[in-house]
This record gives structure tokens, C-alpha cells and sequence, in this order.
């Protein structure tokens, strides 16, 4: 089992290290490129007693920082993350709200061949805060209770640039929303 790891590692080293500029297509993330996206996250973390909810919405900025990585560029960047909900009964009201924000690197390889198209897949790491608050008309206090941490999320994504400045781009991955899509814009 360990001999077959190691092939197939080798393996995927040897095919990503032949790398290639110009496989590169336009709309592809190279070094010194800059992009602005805006969306909404579906699925994911959701309270599932709510009344009311707000779309997780998710902005980020990546630049291209580095070419030629294993066959595809490298990008850095940040991004930030909200959701917020509200649950009310006849007698109290219990609010929460969530916010991330993390750094994020991004891997765009070259080998997906698409005019236009920019795919990447990468990792996050930051901090969070989820905040709550309780209210009770019947009882004579209230509660205000939450909790920070470190954020980690990975995604795989695409960005499809339908000008030369503006696009669209979605995104899987593991973090406050399971799917997240919008708008782009490339500078």
C-alpha cells in the first residue's frame, strides 16, 4: 500500500512540475493581477430555528503573487464573511450573528484549458465571532452569550471573466457556506 502512495505521489509531482506559461489563458489569475468578488453562500451553517436570516455574504480580494508553481499561480488574498439570523416567539426574541475573517492562498493550475476561465483551489485561516442574544418578556433578564475562534476553510473555485474586467465565480468548500457565488472584478 505504501509503494502504491508513493507511485501515485510521484507520480502527480512529475505531471504538476512541468510547468508551462503558455498553457496560461486569458482570464487566468498570473502574478500582479488583482480581483475584487461579492456573493451569497448557500448551505452551510444555518441556527435551523430562525425567522428571519440574512444569506451568508462573502467578499474577497486575491493577487496573483507568483507564476509558474507546479503548473498553475499562486494568489494570496483576504476575505470576509457575515451571517446573521433572528428567532422570535410570542415571548422573547433570540438573535445571533457570525463574522470570519480569514487570509486566504490560492492555487490556479494551468491544465484546465478554458478561454476565459480561471479554476483554483486553496486554503483559509483566520478568526471568527459568533455573538447571540436572548431576551425574554417573562422573565426579568436577558442573555448575551458568544464565542471566537480560529477559522479554517478550504474551497475549490471557478471564475469565468465575461469581459476583461468583470466575471462571475463560485466556490465549494468548507467553511460558512457550502456553495458561494457573485460577481467579479479583475484590475
Amino acid at each position: 500500500m505504501k509503494k502504491t502512495i508513493k507511485n501515485i505521489t510521484f507520480l502527480l509531482l512529475t505531471l504538476f512540475s512541468f510547468s508551462n506559461s503558455a498553457l496560461a489563458q486569458e482570464g487566468h489569475m498570473t502574478k500582479g493581477t488583482n480581483v475584487i468578488q461579492a456573493g451569497i453562500g448557500f448551505g452551510g451553517w444555518t441556527s435551523g430555528y430562525t425567522t428571519s436570516e440574512t444569506p451568508i455574504i462573502a467578499v474577497a480580494f486575491e493577487r496573483g503573487i507568483m507564476d509558474n508553481l507546479l503548473n498553475g499561480n499562486l494568489s494570496v488574498g483576504a476575505a470576509i464573511t457575515y451571517k446573521g439570523g433572528k428567532y422570535s416567539g410570542s415571548n422573547y426574541t433570540w438573535r445571533y450573528n457570525y463574522l470570519a475573517v480569514t487570509a486566504r492562498a490560492s492555487w490556479h493550475p494551468y491544465f484546465i484549458k478554458v478561454e476565459k476561465l480561471d479554476t483554483y483551489t486553496g486554503l483559509s485561516i483566520g478568526y471568527y465571532r459568533v455573538s447571540s442574544d436572548y431576551d425574554s418578556k417573562w422573565y426579568s433578564y436577558d442573555y448575551d452569550f458568544g464565542g471566537s475562534g480560529v477559522a479554517l476553510a478550504a474551497h475549490v473555485g471557478a471564475r469565468y471573466n465575461f469581459t476583461e474586467n468583470f466575471g462571475a465565480w463560485a466556490e465549494l468548500g468548507f467553511g460558512l457556506g457550502l456553495l458561494n457565488a457573485g460577481v467579479s472584478y479583475t484590475f
